[in-house]
């Protein structure tokens, strides 16, 4: 009997955890799908996978994440790397274009910016 009355205050809890992490994702999104289109394009590229663009990409992504100004931002839909050259997918008339460009040439091996 003891076992069930120490579980009740769990089964009441779960729903309340699972719908806080809902939350979460839900608020996230546009971070999220940032990160996801950004590394499945690196990992379906032709070439063999490199650890250290992986890295270099994931340390511009979490640059951008880390930075509330641009965090979660609709219109930022996908970081690129090309050798020391960072691609971003943005909208055409993004106001924080400049913005974009200062955080990134902060991050090691990023000699450039350019927008698609």
């Amino acid at each position: 009997m003891k076992l069930k009355i120490a579980r009740v205050p769990f089964l009441l809890l779960r729903p309340v955890r699972r719908l806080s992490w809902y939350l979460l994702l839900w608020t996230q999104r546009h971070t999220l799908a940032l990160w996801w289109h950004s590394l499945r394009a690196e990992l379906q590229r032709e070439r063999p996978v490199n650890g250290a663009r992986v890295r270099r990409l994931a340390m511009t992504l979490f640059k951008v994440s880390a930075d509330p100004r641009l965090a979660n931002a609709a219109e930022l839909k996908q970081l690129t790397l090309t050798d020391d050259v960072v691609t971003a997918e943005t909208d055409e008339h993004w106001a924080k274009r400049p913005l974009l460009i200062t955080v990134l040439t902060g991050v090691d091996h990023v000699n450039e910016v350019r927008f698609v």
